[in-house]
């Protein structure tokens, strides 16, 4: 099992054979693992890396699976790493999986470190990720001769310390993020013409790995009208139009194709444009681009490859994290904190916080079995979320609920600027002892028959702070 949720290995360590002939990759997978381990010794960290003293002449579907289920990559280079086709297919094909495990950027870092072991003739190795990375060796000024660090060398632990604190960062950002789904950054993606669909669904496929929420909902033409691309686009902080030489159909009470009519309306809003042309435009598009565009901003791109398209939209999309554009008027993210045996009841909690688009809800983690594991994501849960409902129902024990009361109250006293809206919520029966003993006036404690969203929607305004 893995420290990172639903990947096989938090690490790949992409590497020459012939680079390990006294054992130097054998040392750095060992050091890296123990220094992980030292980080933090009850996170399951896991590495992978090929073992194997030959290779076939084919990129096993072995491989390919370690890639796509991995967290983080690093690539220990050499003149022999560099030109092995192996090595360059394993960085290649881990850059085209991390779009669909979240992306390949993590704010301002990627997730493939460089380690060069041995430099190459032109220095082709600083080319690689476009990052500094870590040099195993040190070369002399005058001669550019170089000596690589020894495995038993204090160089070479030192440089140990430095890459594992910052995999144990990248691991721990990765960790988050999977563990705290709440899209925060909205995309409407145009629908489009019948030969443009396979594009369209790959997009929107990368967009959700990414955690971008996806407008409109209705992709079929038949299903849009002007004032649901309006209120689509009003809700998104970009739109991406793919576009080409087939038409789209017209909708009812309209004269434009719905390509050029969703680009015309963002075109009337405040909202960044990616226009992608896949060949010449229709005549409809054509007149619309020709139109000067006096709203918003917009990038017209004819990528050559689908993959171009997607790299461009995932520097768009780690830009507008990094400058802080999110879902206008984001959902407040509500934590429902239960007992796992009571799963079915939480589940129906998250629906009635989810119903009419008032909260977004998310819920423990359940298929972990390491109790220290599922604790801590518990508090990294509460340090993170805008408020948090601790349900408390007849399968669990009144020790269990004073020992999550006390994680709710130490994670408000933490957030200090950041208020923790709170309401513990019970439908078994409890004393009035019971009752008023916790119950208070920041913490408010509330009993009700059963789970009716009717009934809970009045008291989800203990959830809504200064939101009322």
């Amino acid at each position: 099992m893995a420290y990172l949720p639903g990947l096989t290995n938090d690490i790949f360590i992409s590497y020459a054979h012939a680079d390990n002939t006294e054992g130097w990759v054998d040392q750095f997978h060992e050091r890296l693992f123990n220094r992980l381990r030292q980080l933090d010794r009850s996170a399951p960290f896991t590495i992978w890396r090929d073992r194997k003293l030959t290779r076939a002449d084919v990129f096993t579907d072995e491989i390919y699976g370690q890639l796509a289920s991995s967290g983080v990559l690093i690539s220990i280079l050499s003149p022999n790493g560099l030109d092995s086709s192996w090595c360059q297919q394993e960085r290649e094909r881990f850059e085209r999986a991390a779009r669909s495990t979240g992306g390949l950027r993590l704010g301002n870092k990627i997730r493939a470190i460089k380690v060069t072991k041995t430099p190459s003739a032109g220095d082709r190795h600083k080319d690689i990720f476009g990052t500094l990375g870590y040099e195993f060796y040190r070369r002399d000024a005058e001669t550019h001769r170089f000596n690589e660090f020894h495995p038993t060398s204090p160089e070479f632990d030192g440089l140990m310390q430095e890459i594992s604190q910052e995999v144990y960062e990248l691991l721990q950002q990765l960790h988050m993020r999977a563990l705290s789904r709440i899209p925060n950054l909205t995309v409407y993606v145009a629908t489009v013409s019948s030969d443009l669909k396979p594009l369209r669904t790959r997009v929107v496929d990368e967009l959700a790995a990414w955690n971008c929420r996806i407008y409109p909902e209705a992709s079929l033409a038949s299903e849009l009208s002007k004032n649901v691309i309006m209120e689509s686009l009003g809700s998104s902080s970009i739109s991406v139009h793919c576009v080409g030489p087939t038409r789209c159909s017209t909708l009812e009470d309209e004269t434009l194709p719905i390509d050029a009519l969703q680009l015309t309306c963002a075109r009337n809003t405040e909202i960044s444009r990616i226009v992608c042309q896949v060949g010449q435009p229709h005549t409809a598009v054509q007149e619309a681009l020709k139109q000067t565009a006096t709203r918003g901003s917009e990038d017209l791109i004819c990528p050559e490859t689908p993959d171009r398209l997607l790299q461009f939209l995932e520097d768009r999309v780690a830009s507008l994290r990094k400058t802080g554009v999110t879902i206008p008027d984001a959902l407040p993210t509500v934590y429902v904190v239960c007992n796992i045996s009571e799963w079915d009841e939480a589940l129906r909690l998250k629906a009635c916080l989810e119903c009419n688009s008032r909260f977004a809800a998310v819920l423990p983690i359940r298929e972990v079995d390491d109790k220290s594991v599922r604790r801590r994501d518990h508090r990294d849960t509460l340090k993170n979320c805008q408020a948090a409902l601790v349900y408390w129902g007849a399968n669990s024990s009144e020790s269990w609920f004073r020992e999550e009361q006390r994680e709710v109250i130490k994670a408000r006293l933490k957030r200090r600027n950041r208020p923790l809206p709170a309401l513990c919520l019970s439908s078994a029966p409890r004393t009035e002892a019971q009752a008023e003993a916790y119950n208070r006036p920041d913490l408010p404690f509330e009993q009700v028959p059963d789970l009716d969203c009717s009934k809970l929607r009045p008291l989800f305004r203990h959830l809504q702070g200064d939101r009322i």
